[in-house]
């Protein structure tokens, strides 16, 4: 398996594409990030979190924890990665 390890800071709102069994994985407090699935499904993990979350095509993932944070590609997926701000806390984009 292959992980891909991003800098999240220049790449925020940023569609991410993961072909089926791939891992992107995320360093540092992204607590109020947020991750949404825009195609396919997608496992996610964060450290701390006992739980596992599979994500649909539009399905979102909120950030809650610091430390690493997982996404695997079930199928062919693809997700945005994106800050939470004042404009979206409703959970909209």
């Amino acid at each position: 398996m292959t992980a891909t390890t991003f800098d999240t800071r220049p790449m925020l709102n940023n569609e991410v594409s993961l072909p089926q069994a791939r891992l992107w994985r995320a360093e540092g407090d992204l607590r109020g990030e947020q991750i949404t699935c825009t195609a396919g499904q997608l496992w996610v993990t964060q450290k701390n979190d006992l739980n596992d979350y599979v994500l649909n095509t539009g399905e979102i993932f909120w950030v809650t924890r610091p430390g690493t944070v997982l996404v695997q590609a079930l199928t062919n997926g693809q997700f945005r990665f994106s800050r939470f701000t004042a404009h979206n806390q409703s959970g909209r984009n």
